[in-house]
Order: structure tokens, then C-alpha cells, then sequence
């Protein structure tokens, strides 16, 4: 009875030994299973940054590229340098020019009888030209000193289009039309420079008209050109009163 106690014992142990070492096995087959995953994972991860490794190469540029890269980087630098040496010359001279220059001085009253074709050399022959040509009835004349911005031009055009044929066929273009209206209300007493200021390419002109009864107005007026040839600007707000005249006396208001 011993003995067979003692071979089921055994058994025990070796049944339970062979266990142990069937879940080491387990485990460590796990173990490496996992390894083998890890690897191949970092196996694609150098393949991928291999792919990557050799497309930066064969997207650098060549050692001629780099040198006119550095060339041109060069050249940039230099122009940045030489713009701004220009750039302060001539704030500079335009600080010096201010200083020299003499303060405006309002001009003597001009009358209307003095009023000439003075040409478009210089904002205030303009403006001259223009009272000039409205007094006399020189629609083309006025016509030709006047600029209008884009809002103005295309709101002429909308109100030359509106009108009946026959109408239209007088006026014929915005700038005619503005230049007919402007003629009828300019005053035709006299004329005074009071103030005049620059603002970038433009000249800002402030001029009191005098009627022949002696009520005058002030108004502030925008030449706009260069060297021998200057405009009138006429702004948007003007066609916005011509239209109202043209609708009828009750609805129109002067022009600001």
C-alpha cells in the first residue's frame, strides 16, 4: 500500500514539474513573440526613415545651387541696404526742402475778369484754367482739367446712361457731363488761394469763390498729376449733387 502511494506521488511530482515547465515555455514563447513584434515594428520604422533619408538627399541642392542661392542672398541684402540709404537721403532732403521753404501766403483776390487759360502746369494754374473755362463756356476746356476717381466715373456713367437720348447726346461723356454742370455754379465774382497743402502725390487746395453780390464760399479742392499736368479730382459726393440737379432744383444741395 506504501509503495503505491509513493509511485502516485511521484507521479504527482512529475506531472506537476512537466506543468511548470509547459507555462516557462508558454511565457517565454510570449516573450518572444513580443520581441519578434517589437523588431519587425523597428525593422519599418529604419526602412521608413531610410526612404525619407534618401529623398532629403536627392532634394538638396547641388553645391552650384547653394553658391548662387548664397549669391542672390548676397545681391538681396546689398539692394535692402542701398533702398534704405535712398530712402533716408531723401527724407532728408525733403526735411530740408520743408524747412527752406516759405510758409503759404494767401493770395490777393483774383476777379474773375483775371481768370486765364494758365495751362495745367501746376495745381494752382489748374484750378485757374478750370474757373477760367467755366465762366467762358469752354465746356471741353473744363472738361479736360478734371480727374474722376473711380466711384465718381462710375456713378457718372450710370447717371449719363439714365438719361433721355437726347440729353445724353449733349452731355456725351462723364467728364462733359460734370464739366456742363460744374459751369453753372461757379461763382463768378472772384477767386483767393487761402491755403494749400501736400498729401503724398496730391495737392490739397482751399480756395474762397466770391460771387459779384459778395457772397463767397470756401472749398476745399484735390489736385492730383505731376510736372505739367494736373487735375481737378472730382470725388463721388459731386455726382451724388449733380444727380439730385438734375432730378430738380427742390431735391438738389450744394456741393461740399
Amino acid at each position: 500500500m506504501s509503495s503505491r502511494n509513493g509511485i502516485w506521488t511521484v507521479l504527482a511530482v512529475v506531472t506537476l514539474g512537466f506543468a511548470g515547465v509547459l507555462a516557462v515555455q508558454a511565457q517565454r514563447s510570449r516573450q518572444l513573440h513580443a520581441e519578434i513584434a517589437l523588431l519587425r515594428e523597428e525593422a519599418a520604422s529604419l526602412r521608413t526613415l531610410s526612404a525619407e533619408n534618401q529623398r532629403l538627399r536627392a532634394v538638396q541642392p547641388t553645391a552650384t545651387e547653394w553658391a548662387e542661392w548664397r549669391t542672390q542672398d548676397a545681391e538681396r541684402v546689398r539692394c535692402e541696404s542701398e533702398i534704405a540709404q535712398l530712402r533716408a537721403r531723401l527724407a532728408a532732403k525733403r526735411a530740408t526742402s520743408h524747412a527752406g521753404a516759405p510758409a503759404f501766403q494767401p493770395s490777393p483776390p483774383m476777379q474773375a475778369s483775371a481768370w486765364n487759360n494758365a495751362g495745367r502746369g501746376s495745381p494752382e494754374a489748374v484750378l485757374e484754367t478750370a474757373l477760367w473755362a467755366a465762366a467762358g463756356g469752354e465746356v471741353e476746356t473744363l472738361a479736360d482739367t478734371l480727374l474722376l476717381d473711380a466711384e465718381a466715373r462710375t456713378r457718372a456713367e450710370t447717371l449719363l446712361a439714365s438719361l433721355p437720348p437726347a440729353v445724353r447726346a449733349t452731355y456725351r461723356t462723364p467728364e462733359r457731363l460734370v464739366a456742363l454742370l460744374t459751369a453753372r455754379e461757379v461763382p463768378l465774382g472772384s477767386m483767393q488761394f487761402i491755403a494749400r497743402m501736400e498729401r503724398g502725390a496730391d495737392v490739397l487746395l482751399r480756395v474762397r469763390l466770391q460771387q459779384p453780390d459778395g457772397s463767397a464760399i470756401t472749398k476745399s479742392l484735390v489736385a492730383r498729376g505731376g510736372p505739367g499736368d494736373w487735375r481737378l479730382v472730382v470725388p463721388a459726393g459731386a455726382i451724388s449733387h449733380f444727380e439730385a440737379v438734375l432730378r430738380g432744383p427742390e431735391s438738389a444741395s450744394p456741393v461740399r
